[in-house]
């Protein structure tokens, strides 16, 4: 009979739940350095949410809105 151990599976980089919660971290960290001057905001907010984009709807979403609204800045900073 198999112990409680071996059925667990291990916690790797790649498991959902590793990455849910590097991502719930990211954005965490993301939204204080949005407002304490200690962290850079913006990055981490965009790679809590693409780790999330994996797993969540709402964060590909997010990202794709995001994606299309830096092209289209980009596309009048040009002109």
């Amino acid at each position: 009979m198999a112990s409680v151990a071996d059925k667990l599976k291990p916690l790797t980089p790649r498991s959902p739940l590793w990455r849910k919660v590097c991502g719930w971290v990211l954005i965490v960290l993301g939204l204080a350095g949005c407002v304490l001057p200690i962290a850079p905001g913006i990055p981490l907010l965009v790679a809590g949410l693409a780790l999330l984009a994996k797993d969540y709807a709402w964060a590909c979403d997010l990202l794709e809105n995001g994606r299309k609204k830096w092209d289209e800045w980009k596309a009048r900073r040009s002109k």
